[in-house]
């Protein structure tokens, strides 16, 4: 982004002296960088004013040359940098309002939105400013992250809106090529109209550019979800898969009016996983029909049956808006959501159940409290839960309560944690480097082995009485070795034939630009090579010839680095 455009003259001087003067110092943390602005300002006879100015002035010092790049200083002067300390920066877009296929009950319906969302929601309000344009949501995303000092090479690409697999075909293509291209011509600031370009060569510029785009997510319902429609989510680059799932109660998936069975979530899944993507489910406590004891074992059921187990978990307690069916059954008396209090408890025995290979995205959606006419409200539960457990002597053990982020990490500390579980007829493995002394998670690996009976069972030994401990599927067992190089059963893409499939591989903390690196930076100590070796040594172990690695469009030069070849949008290696 070029600053130098930017007009901030207000302030501006004095923020050229401050952060000149910073360079000068060792801050240990926020805090001591904030008293040493302060005492400037102060001297000054100023007033503290928006971080913007700092950040412009920390980039015009660098590029004249009367400072030295320091990450650390850019570190403690960058507004909310916990955007980019899960490793990548997350742009969200969304899609053009489109007739949904679901009628469930609790869905609201704005003919300004596509289903489900609401135009007051700040994603919503975004596109809607943007007409839904993909192009100039990503610009304008990637603008407002990178102008407040975030690094925005690594880009992992959401994409919420409708049931994405009901849109037509040609509608998705266009929306992926014109998000690829907003990423490829960021830099170079040119801003094309129409798309030229065909979606390969689009994609192929992403592979080498200076902002790649290292996954895209899509949410889409499990009854839509097929062998063919698997293969199309690959085409366009696909990596994660987000489902409304809402409930393991089939009776309550009927009265609300879901529209599918908890079976075609399970085939669903299975279809997933087994061609590497990562899952997540959207959960929803509190719906009609529901009580407390479903709701409160309903998320660790997810862990305890096979066939769901999801990677990624977002629990979106059910809400009353004005233009859902809901609301005219909340009107008659029909429905009643739970108080505060009794949403709370379940949810807190929810966050007991899971377990560490699953991330909590979020816990309640953003829709502004003025357009709740019944339900929970509170916009910071996630906060109260965690404190809550904690002070029940509980320490949470999903994946976002345990990321390094911004912490230091003495190597002397750092572990290599092999965890397996059973998965939708398979064998999971969760392979992670953590500091063991803080119990954070630092770098992770999810290792796939499609087939139970091709499972080399043995190299679990260790993770085996965790993983039950906590009342989740068991562990392979170690006579499953020996049945490793039978013949297996084909799956439905013909390239992971006879392969284990890395499903994810994710280095936390914060981003370092593609190409550079930073010495003692969680994102280039070579976490992710290390944990690539170990997956590799795991399945020839147990018996694979090859390997195939569901790689992000941007993350494919990496893998190639790595003795991996691009074969039908896999990276595979043959063992």
């Amino acid at each position: 982004m070029d600053f130098s455009s930017l007009k901030l003259r207000d302030n501006q001087d004095l923020a050229r002296k401050i952060i000149e003067e910073a360079s000068k110092n060792k801050f240990k943390n926020r805090h001591e960088f904030e008293m040493f602005r302060n005492g400037i300002v102060k001297k000054a006879k100023g007033v503290i004013f928006h971080n913007l100015y700092f950040i412009k002035a920390y980039k015009d010092l660098v590029d004249e040359g009367v400072i030295v790049e320091n990450k650390n200083l850019l570190g403690l002067i960058r507004k909310r940098s916990v955007r980019t300390l899960s490793g990548v920066a997350p742009v969200t877009v969304l899609t053009k309002p489109y007739p949904c296929p679901g009628r469930c009950v609790y869905c609201p319906t704005d003919v300004r939105m596509p289903k489900s969302y609401i135009a007051s929601q700040p994603a919503a309000q975004r596109a809607l400013g943007q007409k839904f344009d993909p192009y100039t949501q990503v610009i304008v995303r990637l603008k407002a992250l990178n102008i407040t000092g975030h690094e925005v090479s690594k880009v992992e690409l959401r994409i919420i809106g409708g049931t994405w697999s009901s849109y037509k075909k040609n509608y998705q293509t266009w929306f992926v090529k014109r998000c690829l291209m907003a990423m490829n011509e960021f830099v170079v600031n040119v801003m094309s109209k129409k798309a030229r370009k065909s979606f390969d060569d689009v994609v192929k510029e992403n592979e080498i550019g200076k902002i790649r785009c290292i996954g895209i997510n899509i949410e889409t319902r499990p009854d839509f979800i097929t062998k063919n429609e698997v293969k199309r989510l690959r085409f366009l680059g696909v990596t994660k898969v987000e489902m409304g799932v809402q409930t393991t109660s089939e009776e309550v998936q009927k009265i609300t009016d879901r529209g599918h069975t908890l079976k075609e979530v399970k085939r669903a899944t299975k279809l997933l996983k087994d061609a590497g993507f990562k899952i997540g489910y959207h959960m929803m406590p509190n719906l009609p029909g529901t009580t407390v004891n479903l709701d409160k074992k309903m998320i660790g059921e997810l862990f305890t049956d096979e066939g769901y187990q999801p990677d990624y978990l977002k629990i979106y307690p059910c809400v009353v808006v004005p233009q859902s069916k809901l609301f005219s059954w909340y009107k008659k008396g029909d429905y009643k959501p739970y108080d505060d209090k009794t949403l709370e408890e379940v949810l807190l025995e929810e966050m007991k159940s899971v377990p560490p290979w699953c991330r909590v995205d979020r816990i309640a959606r953003d829709i502004p409290a003025n357009e709740i006419a019944a339900g929970f409200k509170s916009s910071n539960i996630r906060q109260i839960l965690e404190e809550r457990l904690l002070r029940q002597g509980i320490k949470p053990r999903d994946i976002r309560f345990r990321e390094i982020g911004n912490e230091e990490i003495d190597l002397k500390n750092v572990g290599l944690v092999e965890r397996g579980y059973e998965a939708s007829g398979g064998k999971e493995m969760f392979i992670s480097y953590e500091d063991l002394t803080k119990d954070k998670l630092i770098a992770l690996l999810r290792l796939r082995f499609p087939f139970k009976a091709h499972c080399g069972g043995s190299v679990l030994a260790n993770s085996v009485s965790e993983a039950n401990s906590q009342g989740h599927p068991k562990g392979c067992l170690a006579s499953s070795l020996s049945g490793a190089k039978s013949k297996r059963p084909e799956v439905f893409i013909d390239v992971l034939n006879g392969a284990a499939i890395i499903r994810e591989i994710h280095v936390y903390g914060r981003q370092i630009p593609v190409g550079e690196k930073s010495g003692g930076n969680k994102q280039h100590v070579g976490w992710g090579r290390k944990l690539m070796k170990k997956a590799e040594k795991i399945a020839k172990k147990a018996g694979y010839g090859k390997i195939a690695v569901i790689a992000g469009i941007g993350t494919r030069e990496y893998y190639k680095k790595l003795g991996y070849k691009l074969k039908d949008t896999y990276m595979i290696k043959y063992l």
